[in-house]
């Protein structure tokens, strides 16, 4: 992670359209945050929080009421260079059937490339390293609809990283899976944030999924009410308590561990981290 920030929310506010006759309720209140070369940022909140607004704020499919979003330093409200925008922050939707236009694997990774009108020798280079980033270079002439959910939405990822951006905002990628397509697309997002310094923004209500995040938001009703490292953020178990949320769950036992008198420290936050914890205050086997 460096200074350079990729993505910025200075104060803005977004309401969606009301019905006749009914008031706007705000989605997004005051947000402010940023997101910096090869960051990884978690988003976390209920439904009804904002969090989906977010993603579609942060390349333009909505454009603040109040505020300014800025993509590499482009507003987002500049209607003439939405492209350029959505070719440097890619967004992944909820349900990768929703982003596959191809009947084609390779095909559909190739949609974005050649609507930046790329030559077909770069095209061609882009698709093939896209798909062996996510490992589906040998399924590149299967058709999607036929491949599992982890392996749609991983096509959809590739179709984001043949753009080749600066930023993958990801909304909700993994509550449609399986425990084992869950974890492949998890793995995948921090290999490419961690190989190639692609800034991460994943927004989930998974606890478990923010504990290797560089920086954390909680939001509740629009707001953003908590933010921080991991650590920091589940340290406040008043604050998320308050929000409905749940501690990771390697952080529940350790809390659990605490109410019950044995000493755990609040940074437990992963197996490995609670099993060092528990060496430390488990009496060890004398050999003689």
């Amino acid at each position: 992670m460096t200074d350079t920030i990729w993505l910025r929310f200075d104060h803005v506010h977004y309401s969606y359209p009301a019905e006749e006759g009914q008031k706007a309720v705000p989605a997004v209140t005051d947000v402010s945050f940023d997101v910096h070369e090869g960051e990884f940022v978690c988003v976390l909140g209920h439904n009804g929080s904002g969090k989906s607004t977010i993603a579609k704020l942060s390349n333009a499919i909505l454009i603040p009421d109040q505020g300014v979003v800025t993509a590499m330093e482009i507003d987002t409200s500049q209607e003439s260079r939405e492209l350029e925008i959505r070719q440097n922050v890619g967004v992944v939707m909820q349900n990768p059937d929703n982003q596959i236009v191809a009947t084609i694997v390779e095909e559909d990774v190739a949609f974005g490339p050649e609507n930046l009108a790329l030559p077909q020798k770069e095209i061609r280079r882009r698709v093939d390293d896209a798909l062996k980033a996510v490992d589906l270079y040998d399924m590149r002439f299967h058709e999607p609809h036929k491949l599992s959910g982890g392996q749609k939405q991983r096509v959809a990822i590739a179709g984001i990283l043949a753009m080749e951006p600066h930023v993958i905002v990801l909304d909700e990628p993994t509550s449609m899976l399986d425990p084992k397509g869950r974890t492949e697309v998890l793995d995948y997002i921090h290999k490419l944030n961690r190989e190639r310094g692609i800034a991460v923004v994943l927004i989930t209500h998974y606890m478990d999924e923010a504990v290797q995040a560089d920086t954390v938001y909680v939001m509740e009703k629009g707001r953003i009410v908590l933010r921080g490292t991991p650590e920091a953020v589940f340290a406040r178990e008043d604050v998320l308590d308050s929000t409905g949320l749940e501690l990771p769950e390697c952080a529940a036992l350790a809390s659990a561990l605490r109410q019950a008198g044995v000493p755990m420290p609040k940074s437990v936050l992963s197996p490995e981290a609670l099993a060092e914890a528990l060496a430390q205050v488990l009496p060890r086997e004398v050999t003689p």
